[in-house]
């Protein structure tokens, strides 16, 4: 077994850090406590800036930081959210949603069947809740398109940052983001280029994923990776 989810990027023990623990759980309570409207900052904060490679491994299975974030905010929705103006009575699945639906199983089904073994199956689980999870989250916390205007904002102010922070490591060749843990402080170049020995959101060119749907595709769709096996 243990061969089987290596094969599909599996292994490796818990790494937390302490800063990353503390970000996690702040942006949790927000997530929690905001207005509805603003709960999309800390989720998008959160899966945009915490890297890969901190997570939490209970008997091979990984969770990330950002796939943990998606569960507080399903804890608002049951707790607190789906009441909220009938969201509920209204929600109705539409032609996207069921494009999506459609597109999720086919890729349990047809990964499960090309590989035949259950590790296969576990790594489209994690596609699965990874999909389902943060589509169906925003799907419901978004109510008009004043929610859509704010939420490319938002995104626009955080990619800012994020472009900041890019091209400090391109001149520097620190990555800033090391101060959560799981990437390496320094960067080494190769062919002119900047490159890592571990994962980050972004800027991996090697990735299993292109690392930039964590960007509007990855949080509006789904599939930053699997959720119960780490990126390999």
């Amino acid at each position: 077994m243990n061969e089987q989810l290596l094969r599909y990027g599996a292994g490796g023990d818990t790494n937390l850090s302490i800063i990353a623990v503390v970000f996690v759980l702040l942006a949790g309570f927000l997530i929690l406590v905001l207005p509805r409207n603003y709960v999309v900052v800390p989720l998008f904060l959160t899966s945009l800036f915490i890297p890969l490679g901190q997570k939490v491994v209970i008997l091979g299975v990984h969770f990330m930081m950002f796939r943990i974030i998606i569960l507080f905010g399903w804890l608002r929705l049951i707790f607190g959210g789906l009441s909220d103006n009938g969201a509920t009575s209204r929600f109705r699945l539409n032609s996207i949603d069921k494009a999506l639906v459609l597109y999720v199983f086919s890729g349990v089904v047809t990964f499960t069947l090309l590989w035949r073994d259950s590790a296969a199956l576990v790594d489209r689980l994690g596609f699965l809740y990874n999909a389902f999870g943060i589509y169906f989250l925003l799907r419901l916390l978004y109510r008009d398109e004043e929610d859509v205007d704010r939420t490319i904002r938002v995104f626009a102010v955080i990619c800012a940052v994020l472009a900041v922070c890019m091209v400090t490591e391109q001149f520097t060749g620190r990555n800033l983001f090391s101060v959560f843990g799981g990437v390496p402080e320094s960067t080494f170049v190769r062919e002119g280029k900047s490159c890592r020995t571990s994962r980050h959101h972004f800027c991996h060119a090697d990735s299993h994923y292109l690392d930039v749907q964590h960007s509007a595709h990855g949080i509006l769709c789904g599939d930053p990776g699997p959720l119960f096996l780490a990126p390999s």
